[in-house]
This record gives structure tokens, C-alpha cells and sequence, in this order.
């Protein structure tokens, strides 16, 4: 039995191949559930039941982002020039 949760959209690694996928369907019947995960990886047409002890998530990088969808490094800098002119 698997540890890890796994949901629809997660980015996950084949343990053996490092193949990268998307799992786009988790299994829920009591045979089958946290057993087997469908994931379609990259390159291929169908998705295909995997075990879920044989893949990990793998984390998706995300850029921090400010309101108005500048990266926050761009906020704040705007907020120091700000706060330059007015001192």
C-alpha cells in the first residue's frame, strides 16, 4: 500500500525510467484503490495503469507572483523606488 496520496494533475517521475507524467485518474474501488494510479506520460497517447510505489511526485516550479501578475521581485522593487522618492 502506498504512503503517498496522489490526486488528478499531479506531476509524477517513473522510479526505474525517471519517464514524466501526469496522473489523470485515481482508482477508488476497494480492489484497486491506493494501489494503482493511471498516469499519461510524456510522449505517449493513453494513459496507463501504474503502481503507485512505483512513481513519485516530482514538484512543479512556481514563481512567486505579486498582484497585477509581476513576479513579486518586481513589486517589491517598485515598492523601494517608491520609497526612495518620497524619503
Amino acid at each position: 500500500m502506498s504512503a503517498m496520496k496522489f490526486h488528478v494533475g499531479d506531476r509524477v517521475e517513473d522510479k526505474k525510467t525517471h519517464e514524466r507524467g501526469r496522473v489523470t485518474f485515481v482508482y477508488s474501488t476497494l480492489e484497486l484503490r491506493d494501489e494503482f494510479i493511471a498516469v499519461l506520460f510524456n510522449g505517449h497517447d493513453e494513459a496507463l495503469a501504474v503502481p503507485a510505489d512505483s512513481v513519485h511526485k516530482v514538484s512543479t516550479r512556481q514563481v512567486n507572483q505579486a498582484p497585477g501578475g509581476r513576479p513579486a521581485v518586481a513589486g517589491l522593487l517598485g515598492w523601494w523606488r517608491r520609497r526612495q522618492k518620497s524619503a
